[in-house]
């Protein structure tokens, strides 16, 4: 058996060898491999993967490591690095953000498009949105109901309720008119 062709340039070859002496084939493929993508590996000098042209993820930021984390260690990141209501609903917006992200990749496939090969890692390796969004949400219910906020967040909330309940008595309006 010629054991040479396991180069580089061997890609999409085969070797054939038959043992007569036990009566076997054998039948070596080297399969074409393809050197990684410029595009996949390259990052920005703050170390932002680049998607389509814009930064969609530091790879070593906390959005990353959130959106990329099992629903446990998501649980214990989170008592521990975002322990504030408001970072906590800084935290939901991001996550937001990254379910966008995501769905636009659905929608993507769905169409029949194939997503790129940094679509499609950072779409694999995105795990559990929907659970940790509602984490999230259960986690600044209990912030509100416990009474733990500051003088600021109780503004911030008091302001969003007013904006919504503004929102929803004009709907109404619209709706009965």
């Amino acid at each position: 058996m010629d054991t040479e062709g396991g180069d580089e340039g061997a890609g999409g070859a085969f070797k054939s060898h038959h043992d007569t002496n036990k009566n076997l084939k054998t039948v070596v493929v080297f399969p074409k491999l393809a050197a990684p993508s410029a595009k996949l590996t390259a990052t920005t000098e703050s170390g932002e993967i680049l998607l389509d042209g814009e930064g969609i993820y530091n790879a070593s930021s906390p959005d990353y490591m959130v959106a990329c984390s099992s629903l446990a260690v998501f649980k214990r990141l989170l008592s521990s690095k975002a322990p504030t209501w408001s970072e906590k609903k800084a935290l939901l917006s991001n996550l937001e953000e990254t379910q966008s992200t995501i769905t636009g990749f659905d929608s993507k496939l769905m169409k029949g498009t194939s997503l790129s090969e940094l679509e499609q890692k950072v779409y694999d390796s995105v795990e559990d949105l929907d659970a940790k969004m509602a984490e999230v949400k259960t986690l600044l219910a209990a912030h509100v109901e416990a009474g733990q906020l500051t003088a600021s967040e109780k503004a911030l909330l008091l302001e969003q309720v007013s904006e919504r309940r503004s929102e929803r008595e004009t709907s109404m309006r619209d709706r009965s008119a």
